[in-house]
């Protein structure tokens, strides 16, 4: 009874922000660079992990946040600023991201375009252009182009940052941010001074680390950004090697790092659903280039619009979280179909003024007989966990 009760409650609420919530503005390209795919940093060296094993999180402890809706909670990622005092690693970083993280297009080795989970944000420049530390911390790793942890990131410098305060991260204690910085041109003295003595090197919030380049296999000058929490291993690499010290973290660590430069009050975007065929809903969902941080999608199907109807069907896509992608390889992660929705990204670059992503909701495997006043639901959340958008469609 409490579980019926706890859904008819959230359908309520969900209804009614339907009802109240009006919508607003999204886009997405990028440029040739098959080299930032999701497949950079996979490999690891002995020296590349963590001494420190994965602790289990005590939620009176931590800081965490979650919301709730479709009956379904999901966790979401505390804004990092509270615990780390950061600036941005290029200037004016909304006028030069020419991609973006999570889904998108891009151009494989002879021109074809490639859906494409991106694990980190791109800024486009010009060579020599200064790459900055975005807080204190020191520089853990250091790699220079042709190393095999990093092959295809160039010159590759990673930098260690404490947080005031642990948060919780898949239930897991998460008290160290790296940051990853790829494609250098040119080394800062600190980064010098580690590729010396192979020593962490202590470096201060906004000081020169380098240089932009397109070192590596990048075909055009630009920054390739990475956050990643408590480890810098991937889920590929644990899957892969179970025999790691960081391997029973268990979780994919990097998160989308434009929660780095923005207010963490909503934004303005677009949310549109329609029928693309008898069989599927368009979902297409716009964002300014001044937000670029939809996070988590909610597709909810009920048996009819009234505040006590059954849930038929409830989908979640969370790209901090990865829920409902496969992230234990990256082969898995780049495809564009996630069970029911197929994701459709379109091109997104620096002059482009929205991003738009569609997802194709496949209704043939609902089945919805019997139910002939079906309403299909969807709610759009940032990287804060804000509710951005709502729409529903009859079916």
């Amino acid at each position: 009874m409490r579980i019926f009760l706890k859904t008819i409650f959230s359908i309520l609420v969900l209804t009614l922000i339907f009802i109240n919530l009006s919508c607003q503005s999204l886009t997405q390209e990028n440029g040739t660079d098959g080299q930032d795919s999701s497949s950079e940093g996979e490999g690891f060296s002995s020296q590349d992990f963590e001494s420190e094993t994965a602790q289990d999180a005590d939620p009176d402890d931590l800081v965490t946040t979650s919301s709730e809706i479709g009956g379904e909670t999901f966790d979401v990622l505390d804004d990092l600023r509270l615990y780390l005092d950061v600036v941005s690693p290029v200037d004016d970083p909304f006028e030069k991201i020419s991609a973006t993280f999570g889904p998108r297009i891009m151009l494989g080795s002879e021109g074809e375009e490639q859906y494409d989970f991106h694990r980190g944000l791109d800024f486009d420049g010009t060579e020599g252009d200064a790459i900055t530390a975005i807080a204190e911390g020191e520089i853990y790793r250091a790699y220079r182009e042709g190393n095999t942890s990093y092959p295809n990131g160039g010159n590759v410098i990673i930098i260690k940052h404490s947080l005031a305060e642990p948060i919780a991260f898949h239930g897991k204690i998460v008290e160290n941010v790296y940051s990853i910085y790829m494609h250098l041109s040119e080394w800062g003295e600190s980064a010098e001074n580690y590729l010396r003595s192979q020593d962490p090197i202590p470096v201060t919030k906004g000081e020169i680390i380098g240089k932009m380049g397109h070192s590596g296999t990048a075909s055009y000058d630009h920054l390739h950004f990475e956050l990643r929490l408590q480890t810098t291993c991937s889920l590929e690499y644990q899957v892969e090697h179970p025999e790691s010290s960081c391997s029973d973290y268990g979780f994919d660590p990097h998160i989308n790092p434009v929660m780095l430069f923005l207010s963490s009050e909503a934004g303005n975007y677009d949310l549109d659903l329609s029928r693309s065929s008898a069989e599927s809903v368009l979902i297409t969902v716009r964002a300014s280039d001044e937000r670029l941080d939809v996070n988590h999608l909610e597709v909810i199907i009920t048996e009819n619009d009234s505040l006590s109807a059954n849930v038929i069907v409830s989908k979640d896509l969370d790209y901090n979280y990865r829920t409902g992608f496969d992230a234990r390889s990256t082969e898995a992660l780049d495809e564009s179909a996630s069970d029911e929705i197929n994701i459709i990204p379109y091109h997104f670059n620096k002059t482009d003024s929205t991003q738009r992503i569609d997802y194709e909701y496949d209704l043939t495997e609902v089945d919805l007989s019997g139910f002939p006043d079906a309403v299909f639901k969807v709610a759009v959340y940032d990287v804060f966990g804000n509710l951005i958008a709502t729409q529903q469609i009859d079916l």
